[in-house]
């Protein structure tokens, strides 16, 4: 059944909430997204106190918690009361903790909640129990389950029971306007931090975690001779990178192998370099992938999750085996060598993405969700 068109020309109060803070380009894209249509966006987080700056000129309210007590129950009913205050139609929630408060948030306040999937199978990796029950407890107790990919729909209905027609695969889109590399700030970062023009500068970009698969650079490194003499690889991402300093002395490769932590120019550190490697083993959408694609970039990639959604193996990136050092070492060394492949892979890549993941299109979905799930 199809929602009634006439009626979804109504004004519709969405709420976004989400358990960490909603600084990133997706929130951002959403709020831009969502300007000048019918819906009235608010955001609520528990995971931040102040809202960004550029959300005043997009969005109609923000409830935000106070993290320093997140155990005190007035204050956890202070921020239910202040969502009711806004009173809105229809909850779309992102994220664990925030899919499981937008199920208590919805009974409560008698209204659907759309949760948005958007890991895969992390927690069945990790062997938590009690995460894959809650898992499936908040696929089943949602009105509406949205996932980035189509492979990540695919899992949940296959592995976590979720009904097919209760699931929508939306792809993220993109602003791209807003991904732009400071072209002066990139030759500054070739020069004056990769400090090696002649070498062959590998841009690793992800949370420092062993599922994200960095070690499989390493080895690389360790098994290709050539790669050790050509090639830099620099690693940035969030999160404790000890373990992977630790592994990187074990191998004596600190003269190839460099961890600059987390940036905030990480479009001009993907810029600067020669190519963008995605070893990672658990990816749901790989934002990453389509920023290093967006500037022009081509990327190498582990065949994970929506991967092969993202990158047309061949055409606008390569795609290897998860885990499979052997591959990625053959495509790494014919990208040495090819630099002509090198680019016109960079450049079929930076078209692609452009088609495939418009902000529009995403919105649009997502207000076709919303119609569907307040309307039927």
């Amino acid at each position: 059944m199809e929602p009634d068109f006439e009626r979804s020309a109504m004004t519709l109060k969405v709420l976004m909430l989400t358990s960490n803070d909603y600084t990133g380009r997706y929130w951002r894209d959403i709020a831009k997204g969502f300007a000048g249509t019918n819906i009235k966006l608010a955001f609520a987080s528990f995971g931040m106190t102040q809202p960004p700056i550029w959300s005043d000129n997009y969005t109609h309210a923000h409830i935000t918690f106070n993290t320093s007590c997140k155990l005190n129950l007035f204050n956890w009913l202070q921020f239910t009361l202040r969502i009711r205050k806004f009173n809105p139609d229809v909850v779309q929630s992102h994220l664990f903790h925030g899919g499981l408060f937008g199920i208590l948030l919805g009974k409560f306040l008698r209204i659907p909640i759309i949760y948005t999937r958007h890991h895969l199978d992390e927690h069945f990796k990790s062997g938590t129990w009690i995460h894959q029950w809650l898992d499936r407890l908040t696929l089943r107790e949602s009105s509406r389950i949205i996932t980035c990919s189509k492979a990540t729909k695919d899992w949940i209905i296959s592995m976590e029971g979720a009904p097919p027609d209760h699931v929508a695969a939306i792809h993220q889109g993109f602003d791209f306007d807003q991904i732009i590399a400071d072209s002066n700030r990139a030759l500054a970062i070739r020069r004056d931090i990769f400090m090696a023009s002649e070498k062959f500068i590998i841009l690793c970009v992800s949370r420092f975690s062993r599922v994200k698969g960095q070690i499989y650079l390493l080895d690389a490194l360790v098994k290709s001779e050539k790669l050790r003499g050509k090639c830099k690889i620099f690693f940035i991402g969030i999160g404790d990178s000890k373990w992977l300093k630790q592994e990187i002395n074990l191998r004596e490769l600190n003269d190839c192998c460099s961890i600059l932590g987390a940036s905030v120019e990480v479009l001009e550190y993907m810029q600067a370099c020669d190519v963008v490697v995605h070893p990672s083993l658990a990816d749901s959408f790989s934002q990453t992938i389509i920023e290093a694609m967006g500037i022009g970039k081509c990327v190498v990639a582990a065949n994970t999750a929506a991967v092969p959604e993202q990158i047309e193996h061949r055409k606008t990136g390569l795609i290897f085996p998860q885990g499979d050092v052997d591959t990625m070492i053959k495509y790494l060394e014919i990208l040495i060598s090819d630099r002509f492949l090198l680019k016109k892979l960079g450049d079929s890549a930076y078209e692609a993405v452009r088609e495939k993941f418009k902000l529009e299109d995403m919105i649009e979905q997502y207000i076709y969700e919303f119609q569907r799930t307040c309307y039927l």
